[in-house]
């Protein structure tokens, strides 16, 4: 699947249809936006866990054992990243929230475009129990504009029934446009097509296991004119396995580029 073809597809049938629906939620109506260059996506950051790869990435957690490598569980290579929150685990710095993240260095321009690939899998442990001196919530992949605000999107495990969850941040709130539920113990590879802007030239396209699932356009930024990113998990007492995180800059060929080269299985 390529993802400019996805790209033309996905907006030429929303701006047709004004909405595009995505099962029971939906990602946003459409708006007319100039045509972009095609320039060809090219990698600009990884985490793959592999023993000596060069990756711009800090650690956050309060806890030693919150951030490490398994080689029992992998979505690809050797290796895989776990991360883990325990209910009794001290808040970052003693008092930057109660999390076990991974972050990237790099810093996505407003205006450009960019690809964000990475797989997720859910142990059968995966709740590891409660916390109650933080926010009920579990999120596991941050898009962060750097203002002290909220993230501006970020993707969730949702405790009650068991679903993951897209949470967008807007103007006056938050707006939640997807979910799913998840099942344990297999991985769940996701791509995020983003144009950062803070103008309706904006858009996000989902894709889960290579297949577009959803798209939004619109505003993507908040009150910030640049992104990072952080995975793992803040929040309440969490395990989770990560592993094939990648960035790449560009319009074309992004899909490919972030993705494990082996496709999972399709149910």
């Amino acid at each position: 699947m390529h993802g400019d073809t996805e790209h033309r597809r996905g907006l030429a049938s929303s701006c047709a249809t004004g909405l595009l629906a995505l099962g029971a939620a939906a990602l946003i109506a459409c708006s007319s936006s100039p045509p972009q260059p095609a320039t060809p996506a090219e990698l600009v950051d990884q985490v793959t866990y592999e023993s000596g790869e060069q990756a711009q990435i800090s650690l956050q957690s309060g806890a030693e054992d919150g951030l490490s490598v398994t080689h029992e569980v992998v979505r690809s290579g050797d290796a895989a990243g776990v991360a883990v929150l325990e209910p009794d685990d001290p808040q970052f710095r003693g008092n930057v929230g109660y999390r076990s993240e991974w972050q990237s260095d790099f810093h996505a321009d407003a205006g450009g475009e960019f690809w964000y690939g990475v797989s997720v899998y859910v142990p059968d442990d995966w709740n590891q129990g409660s916390n109650d001196n933080f926010f009920n919530d579990r999120i596991i992949f941050q898009f962060h504009e750097g203002t002290g605000s909220s993230p501006a999107m970020s993707l969730h495990l949702r405790a009650d029934d068991d679903r993951f969850v897209l949470r967008r941040r807007t103007v006056d709130g938050f707006a939640y446009p997807w979910s799913m539920p998840f099942e344990t113990d297999r991985w769940y590879d996701f791509v995020f097509h983003v144009r950062w802007s803070q103008d309706d030239d904006g858009f996000v396209q989902l894709f889960l296991d290579q297949r577009l699932i959803g798209e939004y356009q619109g505003r993507t930024l908040v009150d910030g004119e640049s992104i990072y990113t952080k995975w793992g998990i803040y929040g309440q007492p969490t395990r989770i396995l990560i592993d094939d995180v990648r960035i790449a800059e560009g319009r074309t060929g992004g899909l490919d580029l972030v993705s494990p080269e082996e496709p999972l299985p399709q149910p």
